[in-house]
């Protein structure tokens, strides 16, 4: 993890969990059996579907249908893309198979077709801080135990090597807090690296001042309302009092692990995971 300052001590919260819902179904009286089980069927007929499409786009850039952008990156670096609707939906013809043209994309969803800006001037790269306020590797702290340089909030964490490296798993829902030497500036970048286990697992990080207080910088900084939300559905940033502005997407994490780049500049904040940008 490192947090950098790009151009007064605040603490950045992380937190980690694990959902899991388990539904019971009562059983149907004997003259509902019939059309029970023909919804039975179809329900097991439609999750089939589903995951005929999941096996379809792992592995897979998601891009809007309209973003060029994403689709052209995706090319250019020989990765196969899907093309998903508004709501991050994949796009499927009616033959079960995935849609790649943007235009035939657009006309499915009753959309005018996307407008080609290869041409215009827009900046969709990361840029690293110049000063490391702060930057953790878990090497000073004994695998098994919490980080020394981490305050502990709640939940069941522990030091591993994995993947090459060590890491901070966590076993329960859990949060943690990493005390900074000084309050973020206006401009200030945040990296790191993430991996979940399955689908069902997220992240979030709230910056804070050192009473706990949501941070309320100089200023009319986008991280006085806004956390960085992590999840499969919904990655980017979310507003905290559902009272701000929100721009949230789909990322993979489950496949392997991902790198995480935010770069803040006072009213302005872009996510990006892998290089590629998910949020702004």
């Amino acid at each position: 993890m490192r947090t950098s300052s790009r151009a007064p001590g605040t603490i950045v919260s992380l937190s980690f969990a694990v959902i899991a819902l388990v539904l019971a179904t009562p059983q149907p009286a004997h003259g509902q059996f019939v059309k029970k089980l023909k919804k039975t069927v179809k329900k097991a007929a439609e999750e089939e579907a589903l995951v005929s499409a999941d096996q379809l786009v792992r592995g897979k850039v998601r891009c809007m249908f309209d973003d060029l952008q994403c689709i052209k990156s995706a090319e250019e670096s020989g990765q196969d893309y899907v093309l998903t609707d508004d709501d991050g939906e994949v796009l499927l013809d009616d033959d079960g198979q995935l849609v790649s043209d943007p235009n035939e994309a657009a006309a499915m969803l009753g959309e005018e077709p996307p407008t080609d800006m290869a041409d215009a001037v827009t900046n969709f790269e990361f840029e690293p801080g110049e000063t490391v306020l702060f930057e953790e590797d878990f090497e000073a702290s004994n695998l098994g135990d919490f980080p020394r340089r981490l305050k502990f909030l709640n939940g069941n964490m522990e030091v591993v090597e994995w993947n090459g490296g060590r890491w901070i798993r966590a076993t329960a829902g859990s949060a943690f807090a990493v005390k900074l030497p000084r309050v973020l500036p206006d401009k200030f970048t945040l990296e790191f690296p993430i991996f979940y286990g399955h689908g069902n697992q997220w992240m979030r990080i709230a910056f804070r001042d050192p009473e706990g207080e949501v941070v309320k910088p100089r200023g009319m900084g986008w991280y006085k309302w806004a956390h960085l939300q992590l999840d499969e559905r919904n990655t980017g940033i979310q507003d905290i009092d559902q009272d701000g502005p929100v721009s949230l997407t789909r990322a993979e994490f489950t496949e392997s692990p991902a790198t995480i780049q935010m770069m803040a500049d006072g009213d302005h904040v872009k996510i990006f995971v892998d290089q590629r940008r998910v949020a702004n």
